[in-house]
């Protein structure tokens, strides 16, 4: 089954936070973990392409923020993740994204640099480890339990 997985994280955000985006993506690869995401993406339609790649990914994590939440692309690539059951939901700001992802636990990642790292994204480690069987990436980006948070 592994080998029907070409990335293990499909990484969704809006155009106007590639910069985050593209910080989060070389964080992830430096864990080993095969990250699809077009730093490129100008088009604000999810399409054929878009959803090949998607088909291609075990994991779908959307980073929200207030340009996120506008952004039909976003929800679009979030409801495909969420519909196979593999969406992982982040927040770089204080935004509470639109029905239905409004429901769901978010991760902070607000803070977040290439120097500084925040709880949310030990707990992201280790949920994305998880699904990929690696257990324990929680533990070896650093942060203690304590320092770990879900909810935003």
């Amino acid at each position: 089954m592994a080998a029907k997985f070409r990335y293990d994280v499909f990484l969704i955000s809006a155009i106007e936070d590639v910069s985050t985006a593209q910080m989060v993506a070389r964080r992830l690869r430096s864990l080993k973990m095969k990250v699809w995401f077009d730093k490129d993406r100008t088009d604000k339609t999810f399409d054929a392409e878009d959803a090949a790649n998607a088909e291609k990914s075990r994991s779908f994590l959307v980073l929200w923020s207030h340009a996120a939440d506008l952004s039909d692309w976003v929800h679009a690539a979030a409801r495909t993740g969420r519909s196979r059951e593999s969406l992982i939901q982040t927040a770089i700001d204080d935004v509470v994204p639109r029905d239905p992802f409004h429901l769901d636990d978010r991760i902070g990642l607000a803070g977040l640099t290439g120097r500084k790292l925040v709880p949310g994204f030990a707990t992201l480690a280790g949920l994305l480890g998880d699904v990929q069987g690696r257990k324990g990436l929680d533990e070896f980006v650093g942060l203690s339990p304590d320092e770990r948070s879900m909810e935003v």
